[in-house]
C-alpha cells in the first residue's frame, strides 16, 4: 500500500499533481528538500504551501482510495523546525565541555 500526497498551493487555490510514498516520513522529507531548495516555489512562498495526504494506492489490485485531504505539515512549519534544529545543533556543538580542561589541558 502506498500513500498518495499532494501539495496545496494557497495562492493558486488548488492541489498540485499527486505523488506517492509508502510512509508519511518519506513524503515529509521530500517536501522538506523542496522547501529548502533555493528558487523553488515553496522556498520562495512558504506561506502558500502545505503537504496533504489525499489517498491510498494498492499496487497489487490497482485500487485507488480517496481521502478527504489530511494536512500533514506546512512549509512554514518545516522552516521553523529546520531553524530550531540548526539552533539546537549549534548549541550542542558550541557548548564548552567541562571535561575538555581535563582531557586537553592548555598548560595554564
Amino acid at each position: 500500500m502506498k500513500n498518495i500526497y499532494s501539495l496545496y498551493d494557497a495562492a493558486a487555490m488548488m492541489h498540485l499533481d499527486p505523488f506517492m510514498f509508502p510512509h508519511d516520513a518519506q513524503a515529509i522529507r521530500a517536501f522538506e528538500a523542496l522547501v529548502l531548495t533555493k528558487g523553488s516555489d515553496p522556498a520562495m512562498f512558504p506561506q502558500d504551501f502545505a503537504l496533504y495526504k489525499i489517498g491510498f494506492y494498492d499496487p497489487l489490485h490497482g485500487h485507488l482510495t480517496a481521502l478527504s485531504p489530511e494536512r500533514i505539515i506546512s512549509a512554514i512549519e518545516i522552516l521553523h523546525n529546520n531553524k530550531k534544529l540548526k539552533a539546537d545543533q549549534e548549541e550542542l556543538f558550541t557548548d564548552e565541555d567541562p571535561l575538555d580542561d581535563h582531557l586537553f589541558p592548555t598548560g595554564e
